[in-house]
């Protein structure tokens, strides 16, 4: 849901894909996760994107910085 709210011209969230875990295997881009596996931090600075940010981020129970 996040990543559908963003408008994404330069393929930064190319590494986002919905049937993965983004803090097991492959790395989505921008993602932090903590040694528990839970995401702590979102950095998309410099990727230009636009959009308006989705509630479904207050499920992210850990996250500490954006």
């Amino acid at each position: 849901e996040f990543k559908e709210s963003l408008v994404d011209s330069k393929g930064a969230l190319r590494s986002w894909q919905p049937d993965t875990n983004p803090c097991k295997g492959r790395a989505w881009a921008g993602i932090t996760c903590s040694g528990s596996g839970r995401v702590v931090a979102i950095n998309l600075s410099g990727a230009g994107l636009g959009g308006t940010l989705s509630a479904s981020l207050g499920g992210l129970t850990s996250l500490q910085e954006l």
